[in-house]
This record gives structure tokens, C-alpha cells and sequence, in this order.
């Protein structure tokens, strides 16, 4: 029973870190243009890209002192994209441009914003689980063995589930205080595009792609 609840509990506290942790977005007004009225406006409107800024709200909680936490609130603009009337993401938009190299660098930092989660998450799992299981671990362990004295074996086996514990606080608290930020900043840089080293490259190709696209709809 004590392992069953046990389990109940971390599953319980992973479910809740995780909860609520993904980014705030506003992705502003989408730009209007004057209505269609011919069948090559009509297909420019469809076809063309357009552009507008969105604000990410980005939250986490750092240690403060030694008993102590602080919410900290970070906000950042971002490009956002629409086709057609519908929203894009920044990967479909590089795709639709056929930017070999702007795909390259968004995807290196998206990627890399993944790992920088994957690391916290795993982190905290694995340290939710390993303290759970070293602490059924002396549960079990002391219920089977009763009350009389400790022999070495005793011994030995306390200081692996002790080890256990020891190593699994410092992974449980990494996890924790960052799982947080870094998925926000993941969820963030999916739906707007923050790297300004690509955005002047975006933007000159987001006009090209228009210019074209207004060539074949026969403008």
C-alpha cells in the first residue's frame, strides 16, 4: 500500500510542475488589407504572407534564499505570420520561403531549446522517482526486517537507498526550477520568431515570396 501511494504521489507532483507551464502568447492584430476584388487579388490574398509582432509571457520560479521562491515574469516580441487569413508558425513560414539557411539557424535554436527542456524535465522525473522509490525502498525494507539489530548487510543496504535519495534531491531540485523557463521558452520560439539575426533575412524574403506570388496570380 505505502508503494502504491507512493507512486500516486510523484505522478501527482510531476502532474502538477508540469501544469500551466506553457508560454503566454499574444499574437497581436492580424493585418487587413482592402477587400479582394478581382480573381488576382483574390489569389494573391491567399497565397501571400503577412506579418505582425506578438508578445510572449514567459514565467518561472527562482530560489529567492534558502526557504524562499520568486515568481519572475519575462515578456518578449516576437514576429508572427499569417497566410491566406490563418496563422503560421516560424517553421512552416521558412518552409514555405524555401531559405535553406534560415531553416537551418531556426532549427539549431529550436532544437536546441528543446534539449535545454528535455534535460529539466528528464531531471525532474527521474529525481521524483528515485527519491520515491529509495524511500519504499526503507519502507519495504524495514517492515521485512523487523526490529532487531542492524547486521552488515542492514547497513550496506541503508547506505544504498540513502545514496540513492542523496543523489536524487539535487536532480529533483535542477528539474524543478528550470522544467518551468525552459519549456516556456520552447512553446515561445515555436509560435514567434525572436532572432534578430534572421529577422532583416525574413523579412527581404517574405518580400520577394510576395512579389512573386503576385507575378503568378497575374497582378
Amino acid at each position: 500500500m505505502h508503494e502504491i501511494r507512493l507512486r500516486r504521489r510523484v505522478a501527482a507532483l510531476t502532474l502538477i510542475t508540469f501544469a500551466g507551464c506553457a508560454a503566454e502568447i499574444s499574437y497581436g492584430v492580424r493585418p487587413l488589407g482592402r477587400p479582394a476584388r478581382s480573381s488576382a487579388e483574390q489569389c494573391i490574398d491567399a497565397r501571400s504572407l503577412q506579418v505582425t509582432t506578438g508578445t510572449a509571457e514567459v514565467q518561472w520560479s527562482e530560489s529567492a534564499g534558502p526557504n524562499a521562491t520568486r515568481e519572475v515574469t519575462e515578456y518578449r516580441r516576437g514576429l508572427v505570420f499569417y497566410r491566406g487569413g490563418t496563422r503560421i508558425d516560424p517553421t512552416t513560414t521558412l518552409r514555405i520561403l524555401n531559405d535553406r539557411e534560415l531553416q537551418h539557424v531556426y532549427g539549431r535554436e529550436l532544437d536546441r531549446l528543446e534539449s535545454r527542456y528535455a534535460w529539466s524535465r528528464n531531471s525532474m522525473i527521474i529525481g521524483n522517482l528515485g527519491l520515491v522509490g529509495s524511500t519504499a525502498a526503507l519502507i519495504t525494507y524495514s517492515s521485512n526486517n523487523g526490529d532487531g539489530p542492524a547486521t552488515e548487510r542492514d547497513k550496506l543496504v541503508m547506505l544504498a537507498i540513502a545514496s540513492a535519495a542523496v543523489i536524487s534531491i539535487p536532480l529533483l531540485l535542477f528539474g524543478t526550477f528550470t522544467a518551468r523557463k525552459r519549456r516556456q521558452k520552447w512553446d515561445a520560439y515555436r509560435e514567434l520568431l525572436f532572432d534578430q539575426s534572421i529577422v532583416d533575412r525574413v523579412d527581404y524574403r517574405i518580400r520577394e515570396y510576395n512579389a512573386a506570388v503576385a507575378t503568378e496570380c497575374g497582378r
